[in-house]
């Protein structure tokens, strides 16, 4: 049995880990480099005279720039340490939002939000969870839920911030805030980084990472978590963001359908619980095949105008993906030690990047086309990631921390 199985709780073991400053630091993150656009991007375009699709083109290109330095990002984790590169992240992400204010054409946004883009690669889940696994290997498992946990609440937290911000004082004063919190987090970042003992080595002697040199079941543990990585969020990006129109569309009620909406981000929450729970009695992999399954389940149960049925389908689909978060972030370590999570993890995210970019676009284009192809799309497209976690049952954890 795996060792994590057995994971202690807090209360056993304090944290070595300053698990709940890298909690919050998602919620920041998540918040105001990405979810705020929900809020930003109106006010942006009519700031800038551009049309919506600009905005979300700037802002897929953000998430394609983080896919692209997600494996530098990682190998400076594991060199420098994933809080001091947090840091960098997000003092780089308070320069991004903060110059949204003064930009007055299309060529200086576009700066703006590769700044943006390059802060999102360094300070969300992947580092954050680079840091734990750095600091604290052995409860890596339970650690990650807890800092997954608070960033399930970061849509909610910036939005309901941010608006009345907006309403009041404009978006240069949102903007101006979201930068502040953005520069404080930074220097939180940079004060644990001073105090913990980081993986700070000299050129040369960071531990080798070569896809040639790695064993077989870690090659192939690589590929399908690379693989299912990307293919679940680009399934998740492509329905999360069409919630709304769905359930308007089927109930003729955009009331309703923001309501049912908003059940996600809640039992999201409610996921990364119960992993917590089940960390000390489940593998993380059976975990993540159970979560992996509720999407096509759930996405098929979206197909019938019944608000019994949609309820239902919101809060197992938030809980789906609350579990599957950690399962991404902890079986990684089971094949991949400390001392190269970082790199490998880098290589897992950069499709998940590409998918998140990728999905709304190809979800728009499918609804356009015909309505009735949405969800038998992405139900296929869900069950292809069920199966890709399953494969990941037949290959033996290699990682000795977490083999008894």
């Amino acid at each position: 049995m795996l060792s994590t199985m057995r994971a202690q709780t807090p209360a056993s073991h304090p944290p070595s880990v300053p698990v709940h400053f890298l909690g919050m630091s998602q919620i920041v993150s998540y918040g105001f480099l990405f979810y705020a656009f929900a809020l930003l991007r109106e006010p942006l375009g009519q700031k800038l005279g551009l049309a919506p699709t600009i905005i979300l083109t700037a802002i897929s290109a953000s998430l394609l720039i983080q896919g692209a330095l997600s494996y530098i990002v990682g190998k400076w984790a594991d060199h420098f340490g994933g809080l001091r590169v947090l840091a960098s992240g997000f003092f780089i992400g308070a320069i991004g939002i903060a110059s949204l204010v003064f930009v007055t054409n299309l060529i200086m946004m576009m700066f703006c939000f590769i700044l943006i883009g390059i802060a999102i690669a360094m300070c969300t889940y992947e580092v954050a969870f680079s840091t734990v696994v750095q600091l604290d290997e052995k409860r890596s498992r339970w650690l990650i839920s807890v800092v997954s946990f608070y960033g399930g609440v970061a849509s909610s937290l910036a939005w309901v911030t941010l608006q009345p911000l907006l309403t009041e004082y404009g978006f240069a004063i949102a903007c101006a805030f979201a930068a502040c919190l953005l520069f404080i987090m930074g220097l939180m970042a940079s004060f644990h980084a001073r105090k913990q003992a980081q993986p700070h080595k000299a050129k040369g002697q960071i531990a080798p990472f070569h896809f040639a040199s790695l064993q077989s079941s870690e090659k192939r543990a690589l590929i399908i978590l690379a693989s299912a990585n990307g293919i679940e969020y680009f399934t998740f990006a492509a329905t999360a963001l069409f919630w709304i129109r769905w359930f308007t569309d089927l109930f003729g009620d955009v009331t309703i359908a923001v309501w049912l909406a908003a059940l996600y981000g809640p039992f999201q929450v409610v996921g990364r619980l119960l992993e917590m729970q089940l960390a000390k009695k489940i593998d993380a992999r059976i975990t993540g095949l159970i979560a992996a399954l509720l999407t096509p389940l759930t996405l098929f149960l979206a197909q019938f105008a019944d608000i019994r049925l949609a309820i239902i389908t919101m809060v197992f689909f938030g809980i789906g993906h609350g579990i599957l978060t950690v399962t991404f972030g902890f079986v990684t370590n089971l094949y991949f030690r400390a001392e190269i999570y970082g790199r490998a993890k880098g290589i897992i995210a950069a499709p998940r990047a590409v998918g998140m970019a990728s999905g709304p676009l190809v979800a728009g284009l499918i609804y356009a086309y015909n309505p009735a192809y949405f969800m038998p799309s992405f139900i296929a497209s869900s069950a292809i990631v069920a199966g890709l976690i399953g494969l990941l049952l037949r290959l033996k954890p290699t990682n000795a921390v977490h083999i008894s």
